[in-house]
């Protein structure tokens, strides 16, 4: 069996892991949802060039 102060240890590693886990996770997310933000920016962006020309061409032609 395990001392009680070795049984802290392992706890307290395990919270630590568990915290800097999640940290890690929680960093991944906020990534994802920036990353996924600037692409659909991006897109956006793309989108109301293309219409614009779009629309400038057929303006042009009629």
């Amino acid at each position: 069996m395990l001392s009680d102060d070795e049984r802290r240890g392992l706890y307290q590693d395990k919270q630590s892991f568990v915290s800097s886990s999640f940290c890690f996770l929680t960093d991944l997310i906020i990534v994802g949802i920036f990353l996924k933000w600037r692409v659909l920016t991006k897109d956006v962006v793309f989108i109301r060039m293309l219409t614009n020309k779009v629309s400038s061409a057929v303006a042009f032609v009629f």
